[in-house]
């Protein structure tokens, strides 16, 4: 059964990779953070990969105060706020398409929440693979997980 899950991100400052039209003009910046990365929590992990229209990517690290070395990158703010969110089976196109209709479907038929795309507000993914514990759980499952978040606010 389809059950969202409404997330609440606080604004803070964050770093991104510029948005890039193909997926491999991002993978410089995640492999400048992800490989040493000291920023993240055990709890949420604080990069996500953007997406919008016409497809280009972004992938956006969100920082823990403003004294991180940002490796180059510029900072900025991030705006946070409410996001609706479901996991879809990861490396799964059909279902990561499948998820994200099902997000808007559930999002247009509520009477409490409606999309806000406005600026600095993206679809946005991350993976579940933030220590050996994930891989036990990807291999009991038979596939990873991926966590779909689409930017919504309350009417």
């Amino acid at each position: 059964m389809f059950r969202p899950r409404i997330n609440d991100l606080p604004p803070c400052k964050a770093v991104a990779s510029g948005w890039k039209e193909e997926f491999g003009g991002v993978l410089d910046f995640m492999e400048a953070w992800i490989s040493c990365d000291e920023v993240g929590s055990p709890f949420i992990s604080p990069d996500f990969l953007c997406f919008n229209e016409p497809m280009s990517f972004l992938w956006l690290k969100l920082l823990p105060n403003e004294k991180v070395d940002t490796k180059g990158f510029e900072m900025f703010d991030f705006l946070g706020g409410l996001y609706v969110s479901a996991i879809a089976i990861d490396d799964n196109i059909d279902d990561l398409l499948k998820t994200i209709d099902n997000l808007i479907n559930w999002i247009n038929g509520q009477n409490s929440f409606e999309l806000d795309f406005r600026p600095g507000r993206y679809r946005m993914t991350r993976r579940f693979t933030s220590d050996e514990s994930s891989e036990v759980i990807e291999k009991a499952l038979g596939y990873g997980q991926l966590e779909v978040f689409i930017p919504i606010k309350i009417i």
